[in-house]
């Protein structure tokens, strides 16, 4: 709006008796006076020329992350980093460090919101300042190179391009992949500001390179790159780029001593401070995803061991067919904040790559080697990270993250073409110059609206709570004091977070079984709490075991009432289990035996629950003696035990919440989806023991109470799925 009021001022509101057409015919003079490229560095002057619009359009891309954060913990990793920058620990690798010991800071900060709301709000801050570092960037070049710092242009036409080309860089800010990472704290959204600021450094670079100050800013950059490993890593793929940037810039920079030793030296620095995760693990801390405790560990960690290792540089073969399904992942990337053919306001949404290409043709016009230099870069970040990340076919989401460097390259083209449009049209001598300029400034204007009307609804987080209630659902699902056994990353990190940050049910012991499996994870168990029913440490030798099938014979509970089953129940004095080999025919998972050794030392005194999610392959020689009970399963010292319907009923309809499941208006993720799924299946359950009474008043009342909770055509069912609950809404009727 800022831009808008100072730009309809400028055209249409006199100064000094002139209309607009005399204004503009002086814009026209003043610029093609000025058709030598300069190669001047920019004044503080012209710096603070350009500031108003960079903070104006960086404070609106925040405005509208501030408004669509997530106002508490979400799925996959927003809650293991908030959890890690909480406690200041290690989330899985290859982890961002940056990211934790930047949010540990945060939660710091004494200001009255909930820490993770704060984290958050904080993503949406430095997305912002991305957002106005492309634009600087952009702004710098388009100064430069379209001869914009030039002291004879008019200062009002240079109002319009700034304030107009600073518009156009919400293409990114409004873009669907960095406002999906803005509203929610990970490490996704450092890895574009580190872009940014690997892009600044390397223009500056540039303006230096045959200069003595080059030296300086070859160390910065490879700072910047030796730092981003402790990122995320994604902003590796811009090496290669910089490579040929350095032969396009000033090949015999690499011949210099001087200039080599400070190539290697700023990446070392940069580098030696992922070192910080040695003293950080040594700490113990409640999350030590590897515990990277040493110089083997760590080496291990960096690595990649736990996911087979060499940093998972595995190009070939291929995972999934690369025209069919991995270039198309990128290209819908791409194509959703850039090309998007399914803008609500049309045409609009290709909008952005237009420019983009104006802008790439006007810098190689204006400069080859730098033009060049650029698509290089943006080639390598593209078409790169769709060669080394390999994704499986088929797989579960998209790698959008990966692709931000990408976006952030292209964001300086839409910028460029938007200056480089809009001082074409100004400079033309014709009575065309009027006509042109108003639809410019319109369809420019409406690139941040198209982008916030198709994105904000989709984004918007700040009504979402599916992960938060799926989480609560499932802990208030155990009873008092109990052990709950989960296996994926949207049953664990959540949990946890809300354990240590919140203090929700914070007397139940959240074990991960997959990790289980792991050398480091049990003795952390043990650390944190020395009476858990384990053998000691000294004999927790973990991996694989020898195994053969083998009945084990267990003490069992004779006290029904403490399960909440009739007194008739007989609970025989002892149970046993089949337990197969699961590996190669021979072998017994870690988590296999020591789950066997929990139930065994454990004698039945803390109430023992599997997550609903959990697959039976994973459980397969307790699932017999497990017991619905909603969200989490119990283990029942009786096989085939069963189901407690008012335990059922009461967490279904009274204990649980389902937030926004009925609410179109909320779109739905894929996890929100799984999570409703599993809540029809519950509801089922409860159904068929309605069903079974005979009591057909009871089965009605608990399909309607089911119908304001859920409603199963946002699920995604299969269609005899669909016909199965159709038929049951009908009862209701």
């Amino acid at each position: 709006m800022f831009f808008l009021i100072k730009i309809v001022m400028i055209l249409f509101v006199r100064r000094d008796q002139r209309n607009y057409k005399y204004l503009f015919r002086e814009y026209g003079k003043s610029m093609l006076q000025s058709n030598q490229i300069t190669n001047h560095i920019d004044s503080p002057n012209k710096k603070w020329d350009r500031a108003p619009y960079i903070l104006v359009a960086a404070l609106i891309a925040f405005i509208f992350y501030l408004l669509t954060a997530f106002r508490t913990v979400t799925w996959w990793d927003n809650g293991e980093y908030s959890l890690a920058a909480l406690t200041l620990g290690i989330p899985h690798p290859p982890g961002s460090l940056m990211a934790t010991i930047l949010g540990w800071l945060v939660t710091r900060l004494p200001l009255g919101i909930s820490r993770i709301f704060l984290l958050n709000i904080f993503a949406g801050f430095l997305a912002a300042i991305t957002v106005g570092l492309v634009i600087y960037i952009s702004l710098r070049l388009a100064g430069k190179y379209f001869a914009l710092d030039d002291h004879q242009i008019n200062k009002n036409a240079k109002i319009i391009i700034y304030a107009l080309a600073a518009l156009s860089g919400l293409s990114l800010g409004l873009g669907e992949t960095l406002w999906l990472y803005a509203v929610k704290f990970t490490p996704y959204v450092i890895t574009p500001l580190f872009t940014a600021l690997i892009l600044w450094a390397m223009f500056r670079w540039w303006e230096e390179a045959h200069g003595a100050d080059q030296v300086k800013w070859l160390f910065i950059i490879m700072l910047l790159f030796g730092l981003d490993f402790s990122v995320h890593r994604t902003n590796i793929l811009l090496l290669p780029g910089f490579l040929v940037w350095l032969i396009l810039g000033n090949v015999k920079v690499l011949a210099h001593m001087k200039s080599r030793g400070a190539l290697i030296l700023g990446f070392l620095v940069g580098l030696c401070f992922h070192l910080l995760i040695i003293p950080m693990a040594m700490r113990k801390p409640l999350l030590n995803i590897n515990d990277p405790s040493n110089l083997t560990r760590f080496w291990d960690y960096i690595t990649l061991k736990q996911y087979g290792g060499k940093m998972l540089f595995n190009l070939f073969p291929r995972k999934g067919d690369f025209w069919h399904f991995q270039v198309p992942d990128y290209a819908g990337v791409f194509g959703a904040n850039f090309l998007s053919f399914r803008n609500e306001l049309g045409v609009l949404g290709v909008l952005p790559f237009l420019f983009g290409l104006i802008g790439m043709i006007a810098l190689i016009r204006k400069s080859a080697r730098l033009g060049v230099s650029i698509l290089i870069l943006f080639l390598f970040t593209s078409a790169g990270a769709v060669i080394y990340f390999n994704v499986p076919a088929n797989f579960f989401r998209s790698m959008d993250r990966h692709y931000l460097p990408s976006l952030v390259i292209f964001a300086v083209w839409v910028i460029l073409g938007v200056a480089a449009l809009i001082k074409w049209i100004i400079n033309m001598k014709s009575a065309w110059r009027p006509i042109l300029i108003i639809p410019a400034i319109f369809l420019i204007t409406m690139i941040p609206i198209a982008q916030a009307v198709r994105n904000y609804a989709r984004i918007d987080g700040s009504r979402n709570y599916f992960a938060y209630d799926v989480s609560v659902n499932l802990l208030n699902t155990a009873a008092p004091d109990a052990i709950l056994f989960v296996g994926g990353d949207n049953d664990t990190w959540p949990l946890w977070y809300l354990q240590k940050a919140e203090n929700i049910r914070a007397d139940i012991t959240v074990l991960n079984l997959n990790l289980m499996n792991t050398d480091w994870y049990i003795p952390q168990i043990l650390e944190n709490n020395p009476h858990f029913p384990l053998p000691p440490l000294a004999d927790n030798k973990t991996g694989v075991r020898l195994w053969k099938d083998t009945t084990i014979t267990m003490t069992g509970d004779n006290s029904p009432i403490k399960y909440d089953l009739p007194d008739s129940i007989f609970m025989p004095d002892s149970i046993q289990f089949e337990i197969k080999p699961n590996i190669a025919g021979k072998y017994l998972l870690g988590a296999d035996w020591f789950l066997l050794q929990i139930i065994e030392i454990n004698k039945w005194r803390r109430p023992l629950y599997f997550s609903s999610s959990l697959p039976d392959q994973s459980i397969t020689w307790i699932k017999d003696h497990l017991r619905s009970e909603g969200m989490a399963r119990r283990l029942i010292p009786l096989k085939d035990p069963p189901i407690n319907p008012v335990i059922l009923k009461d967490n279904l309809l009274d204990k649980y919440r389902y937030r926004g499941f009925n609410d179109y208006s909320l779109p739905l993720e894929q996890s929100d989806i799984w999570s409703g799924q599993n809540y029809l299946s519950l509801f089922s359950i409860l159904f068929n023991l309605d069903s079974r009474t005979g009591d057909t008043l009871q089965l009605r009342n608990d399909i309607a109470e089911m119908r304001k909770r859920l409603n199963y055509e946002r699920l995604e069912l299969p269609e005899d799925a669909q016909n199965y609950y159709r038929d049951l809404m009908r009862m209701t009727e």
